[in-house]
């Protein structure tokens, strides 16, 4: 089953996926969020669109939390909106993980 862009920015129906099917580089996940819209900050005199509700962005991705500290953060299975979304099918997984010297 290959990504299904059907899927992308709608709510999960089913529940979180366990930890043990992120271990295959071939798992496709999607993130999700909350809906939000963005405005305008300056960081460093750099001009950058945020989630105008920053708060509720931060704890969708990292719980609510999010300002404790964590030591084994893993970025494809530790946030708690982040859901399998099929495998990239066998023809296509040499695309997937290219190595440049």
């Amino acid at each position: 089953m290959g990504w299904d862009p059907s899927k992308f920015g709608q709510k999960s129906t089913s529940p979180p996926v366990s930890h043990h099917a992120f271990h295959c580089v071939f798992v496709i996940c999607r993130y999700i969020f909350p809906k939000f819209t963005l405005c305008w900050t300056e960081f460093l005199n750099l001009k950058l669109r945020v989630p105008c509700d920053t708060l509720s962005y931060v704890e969708a991705n990292y719980g609510t939390n999010w300002f404790q500290p964590v030591k084994s953060w893993d970025w494809k299975k530790s946030p708690s909106n982040v859901h399998e979304n099929g495998e990239w099918p066998e023809e296509e997984r040499h695309q997937v993980i290219q190595q440049f010297s």
